[in-house]
């Protein structure tokens, strides 16, 4: 296992923790908040550390390659929502100052949509609510000398395989330059504030939507029922 720790300059992220749990997680961030009176961003990775060394050798457009992510999001509150503009949140991918895919919730949206050169909602659709946490999966492909895809999934089933994901959960988006080089996390057209937990960024879908190891109180539950039904014998 793999543990490396960075201090960043942002006032909204201070120390987070970042773990290799197998050869094909790339990072894995802790809880990150974000939000502003216009627009809160915060970057998380740039080409200084492990996932910005992976964007430099596979995102160009000389390169293909295949990069899956992940998040739990909630959003916390929505100030600034008019009811179908306003408030917008997302994880978003960047090319410089450049917007690429944006997956969250589209300032034209109440629902869980996507945006950056162009928009829509993820299929359902499926209107957000305030303090609802739900996980978001993506799978980009970079075709060399072609345009990208994207794939995105709204809460995907742990365990099951990618391509037995129901197709009501699941969007394609085709025709994007997907190149990019750092990753914000994004709230604002307000005060509204999103939090993000969870993330992580893999060449593997199943390292992004794995099935959960139990918890200490759960494993000490299920021991307690082991030893009622043995004094019950």
């Amino acid at each position: 296992m793999k543990k490396l720790t960075f201090l960043t300059t942002l006032s909204t992220i201070s120390v987070f923790a970042i773990n290799s749990v197998s050869a094909a997680v790339l990072q894995s961030f802790g809880e990150q908040s974000v939000g502003g009176v216009s627009v809160g961003s915060s970057t998380i990775v740039d080409t200084t550390n492990d996932t910005g060394n992976w964007i430099d050798n596979y995102n160009d457009s000389a390169d293909s390659g295949t990069l899956y992510y992940s998040f739990d999001i909630t959003i916390d509150n929505n100030v600034g929502e008019t009811g179908g503009g306003g408030f917008f949140t997302a994880l978003q991918l960047y090319d410089g100052d450049s917007e690429r895919i944006a997956i969250g919730n589209n300032w034209r949206s109440v629902n869980w949509s996507y945006f950056g050169g162009g928009d829509g909602d993820l299929n359902g659709p499926v209107p957000y609510l305030i303090g609802q946490t739900v996980n978001i999966a993506a799978r980009v492909d970079f075709n060399a000398g072609a345009n990208d895809s994207i794939t995105i999934w709204l809460n995907p089933v742990a365990g099951v395989a990618e391509g037995s994901q129901a197709l009501s959960a699941t969007t394609s988006v085709s025709d994007r330059n997907a190149q990019f080089n750092n990753i914000r996390l994004r709230a604002g057209n307000g005060t509204g504030a999103t939090t993000f937990n969870n993330i992580i960024f893999a060449t593997e879908f199943a390292d992004v939507v794995a099935v959960p190891e139990p918890s200490s109180t759960a494993l000490l539950c299920l021991g307690g029922l082991a030893l009622i039904l043995r004094r019950r014998r």
